[in-house]
């Protein structure tokens, strides 16, 4: 069986990220859980490289507000600058998800915030 290439497991990480999204979770939290387990999979395989971790960056830019909060939160890691400028973006929305990038910004500054799982 072949190993998927960098930009397959990219693919799936952003439909995940895109899938565990907070009106998801809203309405169908199993569906939201089993996204996220995904996604945390795909993440745990694409931080391991530079190649990956700059394909997690590159979606910093991505439409959809979800994905970007889920690259942000991830890419804290190794590109605290990039990753916080989105969060603080996010932060200023009046929703879960706005709340939600706060909540990371603040874990994260307290030393807290770990995807070591």
């Amino acid at each position: 069986m072949c190993e998927p290439t960098v930009d397959e497991l990219l693919a799936q990480y952003r439909e995940a990220a895109a899938e565990s999204s907070s009106l998801v979770r809203t309405t169908d939290p199993q569906k939201a859980n089993q996204a996220h387990d995904r996604l945390h999979e795909v993440y745990k395989v694409l931080k391991q490289t530079l190649q990956g971790q700059q394909g997690i960056l590159a979606l910093l830019d991505d439409p959809n507000p979800e994905v970007r909060c889920w690259s942000a939160a991830h890419s804290l890691e190794w590109n605290p600058l990039c990753a916080r400028k989105v969060l603080e973006e996010l932060a200023t929305r009046d929703d879960l998800l706005g709340f939600e990038a706060l909540m990371i910004l603040q874990e994260f500054d307290a030393g807290r915030l770990s995807f070591d799982y």
